[in-house]
């Protein structure tokens, strides 16, 4: 989908560590981590206005960099956010991820393909890559399952200024509807779009999304909120 927008706009395209073709270093994996890494990034990447973009715990981080850095940050588009918690049984007490969902950290990267050639050539040893033979993924993975908190949002939502694209998946089990009402309500500027998918809106209706996400940049603003 990236290939809609480089025409209109410069991308970065992020992996954050302990993801993808991303180091995974010996490091706790929790929100101030990837805050840090996130604005040192911001600054070293980018210059003038940026709008950030962010899908599930990505868009957690993007909404809380727009929180971070007002002056920089413009607008997001956020794609079923985690911020305000993950599906309940999937979590302990305290809103980390509980012990028993951090095995899927083991068997995700022999579900989900890291690759896709429809959209992004690679070469050497990244087309060789496969997180599934690499045991720092896993550890990687496992940590950010035990030490991220999925609800760091909370109620700093409504500091969130910047205009917003929130879209959301009907059927996500993972962060349900539910959820993304409760984060449309609170957010001050959004345009909100339920779509007919789960948790992957991007990767499932890629047309729909890239034209909700380039019709907002074209225009960012608001809906009326009831």
């Amino acid at each position: 989908m990236l290939d809609r927008f480089p025409r209109h706009y410069r991308v970065v395209a992020v992996d954050l560590p302990g993801f993808g073709l991303a180091d995974k270093p010996d490091t706790t994996y929790d929100v101030a981590f990837y805050r840090g890494w996130l604005s040192e990034l911001l600054g070293r990447e980018t210059r003038g206005p940026v709008v950030v973009v962010g899908h599930s715990m990505g868009g957690q981080l993007a909404a809380q960099l727009a929180l971070d850095h007002p002056a920089r940050v413009v607008a997001a588009i956020l794609l079923d956010p985690a911020g305000l918690g993950i599906n309940a049984l999937l979590t302990d007490t305290s809103g980390l991820a509980s012990p028993a969902t951090a095995w899927v950290a083991t068997a995700i990267a022999f579900v989900l393909p890291v690759h896709d050639t429809a959209w992004l050539a690679e070469t050497g040893e990244r087309v060789a890559y496969s997180p599934a033979n690499d045991t720092l993924a896993t550890q990687a993975a496992r940590r950010v399952l035990s030490a991220f908190d999925f609800g760091a949002l909370g109620d700093q939502l409504g500091r969130l200024r910047q205009p917003v694209l929130l879209l959301w998946g009907r059927h996500d089990p993972t962060i349900p509807l539910a959820l993304g009402d409760s984060m449309a309500r609170a957010l001050p500027c959004r345009r909100y779009l339920v779509l007919p998918t789960l948790h992957r809106p991007q990767q499932t209706l890629p047309d729909t999304v890239a034209a909700a996400m380039l019709a907002f940049l074209r225009a960012p603003g608001c809906d009326s909120l009831p």
